[in-house]
């Protein structure tokens, strides 16, 4: 893994009722609204709170919810 790829992985997650907020290594913030990931925003506040970082870093999941989103989703560009 490069050094760039290492540095842009998750450290952790958090979400308000408007917004996900993905902290990465590099101590960059990346905002994303919840309207944009239905399923997610419509979840439970317990259910949004039950997530796991993949083990490359880059990908996040909600089992509860069923859901997976992947940073480069997140940001608009291809994997």
């Amino acid at each position: 893994m490069s050094s760039m790829t290492e540095e842009m992985q998750i450290m952790r997650l958090s979400l308000n009722e408007t917004h996900l907020h993905i902290y990465l290594k590099n101590k960059l913030v990346i905002t994303a609204p919840l309207e944009k990931y239905p399923i997610l925003n419509e979840g439970s506040a317990e259910a949004q709170a039950n997530w796991e970082i993949s083990e490359d870093g880059i990908g996040m999941r909600w089992d509860a919810l069923d859901f997976e989103v992947s940073l480069p989703e997140v940001l608009g560009i291809s994997e």
